[in-house]
């Protein structure tokens, strides 16, 4: 008997962590060696502690589309195998602010998917533990969430200090992942001064016109303080 790897299509979103596993009873073949390729990449699977088992720790790729990952196994015996396997990777939902025209995302926003209870028509918090989620779910530093959710009729919130809340429509999920994108619209200087500290500025001119954007809202804010000053004499 061969090492067990499931080949059945795996579904995720990129750039996410996934664990391959492949077993090793005392039954089956010895493995000495096994590599993954996933796309460009190569990963080897170390043995674990219990020598029962294979494991790597992969990230799937950034762009979405199926995925052939490949497993080569060399066993004792000097035999080899190949056992291949699909990933189905999905884009994720993001959390985006608008500052001029630039878009930026919105890192530690709180995003709530509620669910449509089919026989009350209400909407509820959906519970996300027993499917191993967590919901409310914090967003990443590139303002991505995601969840794997069972079908069915859902919408979606986002709060953050500093944003007005956000909501979503009500949507039917037929693919099992939720990849909407929210915009949060700032409150005031504070969440502009957010949005650069927790962005990943790549280029100096764009931190330039950031910078531009803020004094402006600077110079309006001392307008408007004066102005109301005046008024009140």
């Amino acid at each position: 008997m061969r090492p067990v790897i499931s080949t059945t299509p795996i579904e995720t979103t990129t750039n996410t962590s996934l664990t391959f596993a492949l077993s090793q009873e005392k039954e089956q073949k010895v493995v000495q060696f096994a590599m993954l390729q996933l796309g460009a990449t190569s990963y080897l699977l170390a043995p674990t502690e219990t020598k029962d088992a294979f494991m790597a720790r992969v990230t799937t790729p950034q762009e979405k589309g199926t995925y052939e990952a490949t497993v080569s196994v060399i066993y004792k015996d000097g035999t080899t195998e190949e056992i291949k396997t699909n990933i189905l990777v999905d884009p994720t939902g993001y959390v985006y602010t608008k500052q001029g025209d630039e878009e930026w995302r919105v890192p530690n926003a709180h995003v709530s998917l509620y669910v449509q209870d089919e026989s009350t028509k209400e909407f509820t918090l959906w519970n996300a533990t027993p499917h191993a989620q967590k919901n409310p779910y914090t967003t990443t530093g590139d303002g991505i969430f995601s969840f794997f959710v069972p079908l069915g009729t859902y919408y979606l919130t986002a709060s953050k200090s500093g944003y007005e809340d956000a909501k979503t429509d009500v949507f039917t999920v037929e693919t099992k992942l939720v990849t909407k994108v929210m915009e949060m619209k700032p409150i005031g200087f504070e969440a502009v001064v957010n949005v650069v500290r927790e962005s990943k500025i790549r280029d100096r001119a764009t931190l330039w016109k950031l910078l531009g954007f803020i004094a402006l809202v600077l110079m309006c804010a001392v307008v408007l303080r004066r102005a109301k000053y005046v008024s009140t004499i």
